[in-house]
């Protein structure tokens, strides 16, 4: 690390890196930070993380690193292993999914290192004895952070951190509005249905003072209904179409995360 008035080299190494968010937060706070290497090997989420960081190096399978060729070299490791296994919605497989098996590969490339610091990042709807487990072997207990402190979109997940983390008490990130442009995806309201409630029976249960722009979001249990969301925010953004639906100027918008879809590989 560097000394006196010499900007801070941290290097890292990113495990299940998907399109390298970790990356760009990292990058924020340590401009001159050092990627040792990163770990994917979804094809589509290759296709955005290599567009903007094609110097890093691909570590591959994280099944087959050795930790041990970079001890002594590590400040963080910083991943989220698949969470699918893990989360109360699903088949609740725990540690018996092989996706949640990958967490075990984050707990030895740590000790192999010996890393001076990790982020572990997972889902929060999971069971109190699954996260006990990761408690255990990282030996720190969790803390819960949701990302519309500093997005416009609500997503809360626990964070494994062996170092304090702060957590503001007030939003900082811009409301959903600022970062929404209305295209040709625009659809006829009187053609649309979410999940089987019409879209113009959701956009007459508005909230008193939503903004022009808000999303939809699912009410009580998954896929139990549709209602809409009068906070700034929208839903977590995924891949998956539909995930998130926006109503603007009384218009439905569908907002998809396509890694596919642009010449030049983009978000």
């Amino acid at each position: 690390m560097a000394t006196g008035s010499e900007p801070q080299l941290l290097r890292y190494i990113s495990l299940f890196s998907g399109i390298g968010v970790a990356e760009l937060a990292i990058k924020r706070v340590f401009p001159n930070a050092e990627c040792l290497g990163y770990a994917e090997v979804n094809a589509d989420a290759l296709l955005i993380y290599e567009r903007h960081y094609p110097d890093h190096q691909n570590l591959g399978n994280v099944k087959h690193i050795d930790g041990a060729a970079f001890r002594g070299r590590v400040d963080l490791i910083i991943g989220g292993a698949p969470c699918q296994g893990f989360a109360k919605i699903g088949k609740k497989r725990e540690f018996k999914d092989v996706r949640s098996r990958l967490f075990s590969e984050f707990v030895r490339l740590v000790r192999e290192t010996k890393a001076r610091y990790f982020v572990f990042e997972n889902v929060r709807s999971m069971l109190p004895a699954i996260k006990q487990t990761i408690s255990n072997e990282l030996g720190v207990s969790p803390v819960t952070l949701d990302s519309s402190l500093f997005t416009p979109q609500v997503r809360r997940r626990l964070f494994w951190c062996n170092f304090p983390v702060y957590i503001p008490t007030e939003h900082v990130s811009p409301p959903l509005s600022d970062i929404l442009i209305a295209d040709h995806r625009m659809k006829d309201l009187t053609r649309n249905r979410f999940r089987g409630v019409a879209a113009s029976t959701i956009v007459a249960s508005r909230p008193h003072g939503a903004s022009r722009v808000f999303a939809l979001t699912t009410v009580g249990h998954y896929n139990a209904g549709m209602g809409s969301r009068n906070d700034s925010k929208a839903n977590t953004v995924t891949t998956t179409l539909n995930d998130l639906q926006v109503i603007f100027d009384g218009k439905i918008m569908n907002i998809p995360v396509d890694c596919r879809g642009s010449e030049d590989g983009s978000v």
